[in-house]
C-alpha cells in the first residue's frame, strides 16, 4: 500500500510492507489532513519502504525521516515546540519536556477573544521558503495533548519564536544571538551526540548527527533562522493571555 504524505509542504511517498487492513486504516485516520492524493503537478522526488507495524513505531521513524530530509536539502528544521497561527503570523513557544508548551496550548485552546489556529503542542517544522523568509507549519506530532480531529495542514510567517519558562509573573526578555543560536540548536530535535543513544534506530540518527557535513547545514539553516526572526524569553503563569504578545 502506498500514501503519499505531505508534512510542511513535501511530498513523500511511502510504501507499506505491513498489509493488515486494521493498521492501514489507523494510519489514514491518525494522519488524515496530512496524507493526500498526490497533485498533477507534484512527483515525489522518491519512493520509500516502511516495515513498521503500529502507529507510534512509524510516527517515530517519521520525526526521524523528516529531521534528516529537512536538513539534507538545507530546507529547515524540526524543533520541540508548541505553535499557533494568528492573522497569517506563527508564533513559536520551544522549550524542553516539562517547560509548558502544552500549558501554553491549554490557554489558547480556551481563547474566545481572537481566532487562533494551533500547529502542534509538542514539534513545528519550520522551513525557509523561495522567497527566503521562514514559515511555520502544523504536524500531525503531538505530545501531552490529545491531537484535535480537526487539526488542519497550515502554514504561516514565522513571527516570533520564544523559549518559555514557567515562571510567577509574565513577561518577556529580549535575547542576544548567541544565546538564540544555543537554544534553538538545544531544542532541534534528534540534535545530540551518537552516544547518547542506545538502540540501533536513535543511534543512527545520532551518527548522522555527529557527520560534520550534516552539522554544518543545520548551522547555515538554523543561523539564517535567527538573523530573520525575532527571538525572546518567556517567562509566564496560567494567567498568560495572548494579547500580550501578538502584533
Amino acid at each position: 500500500m502506498e500514501y503519499i504524505f505531505s508534512i510542511g509542504g513535501e511530498y513523500l511517498s511511502f510504501r507499506f510492507v505491513n498489509k493488515d487492513k486494521n493498521f492501514l486504516k489507523n494510519l489514514k485516520n491518525y494522519y488524515n489532513k496530512f496524507i493526500c492524493k498526490i497533485p498533477s503537478r507534484v512527483i515525489p522526488k522518491q519512493n520509500f519502504y516502511s516495515q513498521q507495524n503500529n502507529i507510534y513505531s512509524f510516527d517515530s521513524f517519521l520525526r526521524i525521516f523528516y529531521s534528516r530530509y529537512l536538513c539534507e536539502y538545507k530546507k529547515g528544521f524540526l524543533i520541540h515546540a508548541a505553535g499557533i497561527g494568528y492573522n497569517n503570523f506563527s508564533y513559536i513557544f520551544s522549550g524542553e519536556s516539562e517547560s509548558g508548551k502544552s500549558t501554553l496550548m491549554k490557554i489558547f485552546m480556551k481563547d474566545r477573544t481572537n481566532k487562533l489556529y494551533y500547529l502542534s503542542d509538542e514539534i513545528i517544522l519550520i522551513k525557509k521558503h523561495k522567497d527566503n523568509n521562514f514559515y511555520s507549519y502544523s504536524t500531525p506530532f503531538w505530545g501531552g495533548l490529545k491531537k484535535p480531529q480537526n487539526v488542519e495542514n497550515l502554514s504561516f510567517y514565522v513571527s516570533k519564536i520564544f523559549f518559555i519558562n514557567k515562571s510567577s509573573e509574565n513577561y518577556i526578555e529580549e535575547i542576544n544571538f548567541d544565546e538564540t543560536i544555543r537554544l534553538i540548536l538545544k531544542n532541534i530535535i534528534f540534535f545530540h551526540p551518537a552516544d547518547n543513544y542506545s538502540n540501533k534506530e536513535t543511534n543512527f540518527v545520532g551518527l548522522f548527527w555527529n557527520n560534520k557535513v550534516s552539522v554544518n547545514k543545520l548551522l547555515e539553516i538554523t543561523q539564517e533562522f535567527c538573523m530573520k526572526v525575532k527571538c525572546y524569553k518567556l517567562f509566564f503563569n496560567k494567567s498568560f493571555k495572548f494579547n500580550l504578545i501578538k502584533l
